[in-house]
């Protein structure tokens, strides 16, 4: 099993003490194709990697945290979608974060959020 990407010597990693937490964004509304993979994969790289690890699902009724390092989009039908965006969008806190350089990973429906206009 791979435990550092291709090239990296082992223990090359400096963030071994830091914590990722990574939020997983709607999954009320956003889960259509077993989304959550996703999250277990992350996290399992990131374990191998000697990192501890914080998952938090965010429900659509949340307020979205502005302080993770990794957000998870998945898939959605047309008006989970829309409800989703006008949350999204109302809430900011995806906004926020991703201004201050979190990381996002956007599948079907999530990456469609992540633009400027959804017309269902």
């Amino acid at each position: 099993m791979l435990t550092n990407p291709p090239g990296d010597p082992p223990h090359a990693h400096p963030l071994k003490s830091h914590e990722v937490r990574i939020a997983w964004v709607y999954p009320d509304l956003l889960s259509t194709y077993g989304d959550r993979g996703n999250l277990l994969i992350l996290a399992r790289r990131a374990e191998l990697r000697g990192l501890r690890v914080q998952a938090i699902e965010v429900r659509s009724d949340q307020s979205v945290p502005e302080q993770a390092d990794i957000y998870l989009l998945g898939g959605g039908e047309d008006g989970p979608q829309a409800l989703a965006a006008q949350r999204l969008n109302a809430d900011r806190g995806l906004h926020r974060a991703v201004e201050r350089g979190a990381a996002v990973l956007a599948v079907c429906a999530g990456y469609q959020l992540l633009g400027a206009s959804f017309f269902a």
